[in-house]
């Protein structure tokens, strides 16, 4: 989570630790969002993926819902549960209580924490290499969990592939094999776009550099990422239908950040899952 120190600083609020033990609620971060709005901040609260299963499963996982996805195949939807429902209406509340901004779509939201529109902004570490030259004075904070429940952090990785029409098939792969499988050649996957690299040696060399991006304030990033990987991060759920989940639950959370009822609005996403999954079973 991206802090904007001068927003928090005007509203009297301390900001909280990149130390993983000091870890925020939801309940804290939502109150201090809205103490930053009445001291004149746009915005309190953001998630940069609005409506993108990736950044919003930590929600449902943090009040043990589950993952949406049960059953021997992994192909019966779970999204009703308590911990959903809960996720869900805790969510769309901070859009129908203007907390949050309707309207701005995923991967359009850094602007607003960009110009200081915005309290609190959870991202992922590509965002330090995005905001280090932001004229904002920012920090790093812990992703924060629900009070009593589990401190859970998104995780995955991005896919290579190989075009199946390429003439160079062979020249394809050795690419992806230098960049994915040899520390170097992951190392120089990240010039472009401050993502972590996968392989473990070349996470080691990138971490400090990722860290040095912007200073001052992106000081213990490198020592919160470890810690998250190692004891927080939950993958998402492994099944044959997992393109389908994705797009219906994209759907779901968007319709839900846009003034739907949540209950309403996971059991029509069960249903919708029902049947795109029939073919799969």
């Amino acid at each position: 989570m991206l802090v904007n120190k001068p927003a928090l600083a005007k509203a009297g609020i301390t900001p909280p630790s990149t130390d993983p033990a000091q870890r925020w609620t939801w309940e804290q971060t939502v109150e201090a969002a809205k103490k930053a709005q009445a001291a004149g901040t746009q915005w309190g609260l953001l998630l940069e993926q609005t409506e993108y299963y990736y950044q919003l499963q930590p929600l449902m996982a943090s009040l043990d819902g589950g993952t949406g996805i049960t059953g021997d195949d992994a192909l019966t939807p779970a999204v009703t549960t308590d911990g959903w429902n809960k996720a869900m209406q805790w969510y769309g509340k901070l859009f129908s209580d203007k907390l949050s901004p309707r309207g701005v779509g995923s991967f359009e939201t850094s602007p607003l924490f960009n110009d200081g529109k915005l309290a609190f902004f959870v991202g992922g570490p590509w965002d330090v290499g995005g905001f280090a030259k932001s004229k904002i004075d920012w920090s790093i904070a812990p992703m924060p969990y629900f009070a009593g429940g589990k401190q859970v952090t998104p995780t995955g990785s991005w896919s290579w592939g190989i075009n199946p029409a390429s003439k160079n098939k062979d020249a394809a792969r050795a690419l992806i094999e230098f960049a994915a499988l040899d520390a170097a050649g992951n190392l120089a996957s990240t010039e472009a776009q401050t993502i972590i690299p996968a392989n473990t040696e070349a996470a080691k060399q990138y971490l400090p550099k990722l860290e040095a991006l912007a200073g001052a304030k992106s000081a213990g990033v490198a020592a919160l990422i470890e810690h998250e990987v190692a004891q927080t991060a939950v993958a998402r759920p492994t099944s044959v239908g997992y393109v389908q989940f994705e797009e219906v639950l994209h759907k779901a959370f968007a319709d839900i950040r846009n003034g739907s009822e949540p209950v309403a609005r996971l059991k029509q996403a069960a249903t919708q899952l029902d049947e795109a999954w029939k073919p799969l079973r």
